[in-house]
């Protein structure tokens, strides 16, 4: 990423450390926590390591792949893992974190199910926080609560908390 401005000083973040980076994806997943507590399981820890050097310790793209994970243990984590591409020795490189986490976008967006994968992106004419009713007027859905509570879970939304206004 280039410097824009004459003064700006870039600070370079590194990642989680390995074990770090694991217990915040086990963290995330924790509707599957019992998946990971056996530490004698060599590959669901080997899986979870690769996956973390992947996506360079990045805690959101740890965050994402978490809450889409599924519950599908090894296979899952394995096609989570393929996913992110080949492993590289620096995966912290800025542009590479970049690709990562769009990577972790896509698996995450790819894994929605047709109805949340049609309203995300039509989500973005809003450009500034929303109602769950502006929602429902604009896109003709009875109720939207499920599916904005859906993409939130997935960590693909966020919520702002309104003040007495909204």
């Amino acid at each position: 990423i280039k410097n824009f401005i004459d003064k700006e000083k870039r600070i370079d973040l590194g990642g989680l450390k390995i074990d770090e980076g694991i217990d915040l994806f086990i963290k995330y997943a924790s509707a599957y926590e019992s998946h990971f507590t056996d530490k004698t399981n060599t590959n669901i820890q080997d899986l979870l390591k690769t996956i973390v050097t992947k996506t360079g310790g990045h805690p959101l793209s740890l965050e994402i792949l978490a809450k889409t994970y599924d519950g599908g243990g090894e296979t899952e984590l394995k096609e989570i893992s393929e996913t992110l591409g080949k492993e590289r020795d620096d995966p912290t490189g800025s542009e590479e974190r970049l690709q990562n986490l769009h990577s972790c976008f896509n698996y995450s967006i790819e894994k929605l199910d047709s109805d949340l994968q049609k309203l995300l992106p039509s989500l973005t004419i809003f450009q500034s926080p929303f109602t769950s009713e502006a929602v429902e007027k604009i896109f003709d859905i009875p109720d939207s609560d499920p599916l904005l509570k859906k993409l939130f879970n997935k960590s693909l939304l966020s919520r702002i908390e309104g003040d007495q206004d909204g």
